[in-house]
C-alpha cells in the first residue's frame, strides 16, 4: 500500500445517500443536522472494510440489518465507487449490491487500472457479474474466467493470489480504512446497577493490541503495547500526548495486574497520590482522551480514518488536543469526522477546505455542501468561526449550492 492513497468516495442508494460523491483530501469535517447523513457516510467506509474481508455478504445481514436496512426505500441496488492513486497507477473499484427477495447478492464488480502511459483504455482487472467472474491474468494478458463465490467479493478471494497487483493495492486501501467511535464510558455503578460490561474500567487478559478496538474495549492492552512493545522515545512522546492533555502531574500510565492470572487494567501514576489511580476511579473524558492516545500512537496502517463525534466526554480544551491530532493525521491519510461541535468548528484551521455541510432536500435525499471561501471570509470578521456563525443560523448562507 505504500504510495497508495484513496482520493474520492461514491455511494449511491445507501439510505438518505442516493448519489453523494466526497472528495477525500486531508481532513473533512461533517456537519448538518440529525438525520442528514453524517453517520450513514461513515458506515459506508466500514462497509467498504468489510468488502475487502471474507464472508462480505454475511456481515451485511448480521451487523448492518441486512439489505432492506441499508437500501434507500425507491432504490434497488447500492453502489459504492472508489477511486485511488499511486505509483502504480489510479485505480477505481465499484461493487453493486442488489436485493434478491430478502436477499443481498453482488450484481457487479469491477475494478480498472491507468488508463496507464500510453493506454487509452483502463485494463481491466475483474469484471464480475451475477452470472460470472473475469478477471486480468497477467501472463495471457486477457480476461480469463475467475472463481465464483455468492457471498463474497471476488476483491477478497483473490487478495493473496500472486500476480494481482492492482487486485492486492485495492484490497490493502479498503481493509486498512478505520473507523473509530467515541470510547465507551459509563460510570461504573451505572454499569453494575444495569449488569453491563465495563470493559475500559474492568481488568483484561493480556492480548496484542495493533490497533485501538472501536470503542475502546482494549485500552489497557494498547498501552501495555505502547510501554513495552516501542522504543523509549516513543513512549516519551506519547507521555508527552498524555501530560498535553490530563496534566503535568501524571508521572506515568501503567499496567496493573487485574488480580487473575494474566489480567491488566489501566492505572495512572499521579504526582501528589498516594498509590496508582485505577481505571475504576478515572473520569470519562480522561478514559475517552487517554483512548484517543491510544489511536494516535500506535503504529496502525490506515489509508482511511473515520471518527464519529469525537467531542463526546471531552472538556473543550480535551476536544482542541484530539482536533490538533486529527489534523495531524490529515497530513498523512484522509480524516473524516462528524460533529455537532461549535467549538471544534470554531477551532479548525482551514474551514473552507474542510467543512462539509450535509443536508436533506425535499426528497429526503443527502446533499453535500462546501463553504464559499470568499462568502465565509466576510462572515469570519464579524464571527470567532464557523461554529460561532452556526450557532447563530447563518452557515447556509456562507454555502455553495449542492454538489
Amino acid at each position: 500500500m505504500a504510495g497508495d492513497r484513496l482520493t474520492k468516495i461514491r455511494i449511491q442508494g445507501l439510505r438518505s445517500l442516493d448519489d453523494v460523491t466526497l472528495e477525500l483530501d486531508g481532513l473533512t469535517v461533517l456537519i448538518g443536522e440529525n438525520g442528514s447523513g453524517k453517520s450513514t457516510i461513515l458506515e459506508a467506509f466500514e462497509l467498504l472494510r468489510k468488502a475487502s474481508q471474507r464472508n462480505f455478504l454475511q456481515e451485511v445481514t448480521s451487523i448492518h440489518g441486512g439489505i432492506g436496512a441499508l437500501l434507500r426505500l425507491g432504490s434497488a441496488q447500492l453502489t459504492f465507487c472508489v477511486d485511488a492513486d499511486g505509483d502504480g497507477g489510479p485505480l477505481r473499484y465499484e461493487l453493486t449490491v442488489a436485493r434478491d427477495r430478502a436477499w443481498a447478492v453482488i450484481l457487479r464488480e469491477t475494478l480498472d487500472v491507468g488508463p496507464l502511459l500510453g493506454q487509452v483504455e483502463p485494463l481491466h482487472a475483474i469484471r464480475r457479474t451475477a452470472q460470472r467472474v473475469e478477471i486480468f491474468d497477467q501472463a495471457q494478458g486477457k480476461l480469463v474466467d475467475g472463481p465464483v463465490s455468492s457471498d463474497e467479493t471476488t476483491l477478497s478471494l483473490l487478495s493473496a493470489w500472486p500476480n494481482q497487483r492492482a487486485i492486492q493495492r485495492m484490497s490493502q486501501l479498503l481493509s486498512s480504512i478505520d473507523v473509530q467511535l467515541p470510547a465507551e464510558t459509563r460510570p461504573l455503578w451505572v454499569c453494575r446497577e444495569r449488569k453491563w460490561a465495563s470493559p475500559l474500567r474492568e481488568s483484561s487478559m493480556i492480548q496484542p493490541a495493533p490497533r485501538l478496538a472501536r470503542l475502546g474495549d482494549n485500552l489497557a492492552n494498547c498501552f501495555h503495547a505502547l510501554k513495552n512493545e516501542y522504543s523509549s522515545d516513543h513512549w516519551t512522546e506519547t507521555m508527552e500526548l498524555v501530560r498535553l492533555g490530563l496534566g503535568n502531574d501524571i508521572r506515568n500510565v501503567n499496567t496493573i495486574s487485574g488480580g487473575a492470572g494474566g489480567a491488566i487494567s489501566l492505572a495512572l501514576e499521579v504526582r501528589g497520590s498516594p498509590g496508582p489511580i485505577t481505571s475504576t476511579a478515572l473520569s470519562d473524558g480522561q478514559l475517552a482522551y487517554l483512548a484517543f492516545v491510544a489511536f494516535s500512537r500506535l503504529d496502525t496502517p490506515r489509508s482511511l480514518v473515520g471518527f464519529d463525534e469525537p467531542e463526546l466526554h471531552l472538556h473543550p480544551a480535551l476536544l482542541m488536543r484530539v482536533l490538533a491530532g486529527l489534523e495531524s493525521m490529515a497530513e498523512k491519510v484522509p480524516v473524516v469526522l462528524a460533529t455537532h461541535s461549535d467549538r471544534l468548528l470554531d477551532a479548525l484551521q482551514h474551514p473552507e477546505r474542510s467543512v462539509v455541510l450535509c443536508t436533506l432536500d425535499q426528497e429526503r435525499r443527502t446533499e453535500l455542501r462546501r463553504p464559499d471561501a470568499a462568502k465565509l471570509a466576510s462572515w469570519l470578521a464579524r464571527y470567532r468561526g464557523l461554529g460561532e456563525l452556526r450557532a447563530e443560523g447563518y452557515a447556509d448562507l456562507v454555502m455553495k449550492e449542492p454538489s
